[in-house]
């Protein structure tokens, strides 16, 4: 288990499935598409992880991804502060949640990829087989997450140092796994069971009521 230490994302929703994400990709959702908000932000979160993952998108585009869908939150929060969203809020959260989504879709498909990554567009989040890169890019995802949650103050600096730490500890394990030169099935399945989580983590701490203290 070498270094997962190059992981930038990921809130760890794969129960969405794949269908659900391409769904995600047209504004005018389907029956079978989320309806909720927090569905939508989540399948869009999972659509920027894997496209992260397949090297469809690279670390400077995530982060202006994961940057418009903190403002969508925000947005949100603001609409439902008094505890009633309107229509109007309501039409324009979905504005937002529908311009995200074509974002991820255009940043996914132009041919700006991650470095020393060949963009794979089949590539999901189970598809990596033994490929060290796909643990690399999904701690590239997850630092990223954790550096854009401390930048738009969702995060604080303890929670980052909580959730750096358990980056180490994914690294950490690994490494462990790649010390006799083969990743093992169950040590792939337990090393996808910490990102997992992790993602989870992080997710929740950028969602939570702890903010970054702010200078007068």
């Amino acid at each position: 288990m070498q270094s997962i230490r190059h992981t930038l994302t990921a809130l760890a929703l794969a129960a969405l499935g794949a269908s659900a994400f391409a769904q995600a990709v047209a504004p005018a959702a389907t029956a079978s598409a989320p309806r909720t908000f927090a569905e939508r932000q989540a399948q869009q979160q999972q659509r920027i992880d894997n496209g992260m993952q397949s090297g469809q998108i690279n670390t400077q585009e995530a982060q202006r991804l994961q940057t418009e869908q903190q403002a969508i939150q925000k947005a949100q929060q603001k609409a439902n502060a008094d505890g009633v969203v309107t229509a109007k809020e309501q039409k324009r959260l979905n504005r937002m949640q529908d311009g995200a989504s074509k974002d991820i879709h255009q940043q996914r498909h132009d041919q700006q990829a991650m470095p020393g990554v060949t963009p794979n567009a089949n590539a999901g989040a189970n598809n990596h087989g033994d490929d060290p890169n796909h643990y690399n890019r999904r701690k590239e995802t997850q630092d990223a997450r954790i550096d854009a949650g401390m930048q738009s103050g969702a995060i604080n600096e303890r929670e980052a140092k909580r959730l750096h730490a358990e980056q180490q500890v994914i690294k950490d394990a690994h490494q462990d796994a790649r010390a006799d030169g083969v990743v093992t099935k169950t040590e792939r399945k337990n090393l996808n069971t910490m990102q997992d989580a992790a993602s989870k983590d992080i997710h929740r701490q950028r969602h939570d009521k702890q903010k970054k203290k702010t200078k007068d």
